[in-house]
């Protein structure tokens, strides 16, 4: 999103556009590849400008780029932050924190507390099914 915002210079309701579009693409289909998701997000946008950002994208996120790691690395913060805070105010505003260093809006701060949750959910039962086994293992080793 920050690659659209600065490329493209879209309004903020623009660039929540172009990310809902995206989170859409991306929950229907997990293995979309980088043709596709410029096409569904730049519809409207001509053929220069699409193979622009389609090579900005590929360097973008490939290993080793500065502002790729960043990000990943406040998505990481904000999801950890939330699932130790938990679901309340201390988690969203630990999330918040994270995602304000990176122009993550509303959607994506939502989507990284609903992550969480999930996750949050899955080690509970993880706990609860697999809790037993690790004591009895623990005192072993």
């Amino acid at each position: 999103m920050l690659i659209w915002r600065q490329m493209l210079a879209k309004s903020e309701s623009e660039t929540e556009s172009m990310a809902k579009k995206l989170l859409e693409l991306l929950d229907g289909k997990e293995g979309a590849g980088l043709t596709e998701i410029i096409e569904t997000t730049m519809s409207e946008e001509d053929g220069e400008k699409k193979k622009m950002m389609r090579g900005l994208l590929g360097k973008s996120l490939g290993e080793g780029n500065t502002v790729y790691e960043r990000v990943t690395s406040c998505i990481y913060k904000a999801a950890r932050g939330a699932l130790l805070a938990g679901n309340g105010e201390n988690g969203k505003r630990m999330v918040e924190t994270e995602m304000k260093k990176v122009g993550g809006g509303g959607g994506l701060k939502e989507r990284v507390l609903e992550t969480a949750r999930a996750l949050g959910v899955v080690a509970c039962v993880s706990v609860r099914v697999h809790g037993p086994w690790l004591t009895q293992l623990m005192p072993q080793h």
